[in-house]
């Protein structure tokens, strides 16, 4: 079963959102990432095989952008 997560970010341009696309899917390469940065809440929707959102947090961290799941 695939894992699907909602990611609140501050990501201004697809630059930077390929960046961090980049970043993830070199965790693992069957994540789908996808980006709504004309939403308020900058959207980053990932779903692939189970992975914790702390990694997910952490990487996205570590390329200086904010991450934070978004509550259902």
């Amino acid at each position: 079963m695939d894992y699907i997560e909602v990611f609140k970010t501050n990501l201004v341009s697809i630059t930077d959102a390929m960046e961090l696309k980049h970043v993830l899917r070199s965790i693992d390469k069957r994540l789908n990432i996808h980006f709504d940065l004309d939403d308020c809440d900058r959207i980053m929707r990932v779903k692939g095989p189970a992975i914790k959102n702390e990694t997910i947090v952490r990487a996205a961290i570590e390329v200086g952008v904010f991450c934070e799941v978004l509550p259902d």
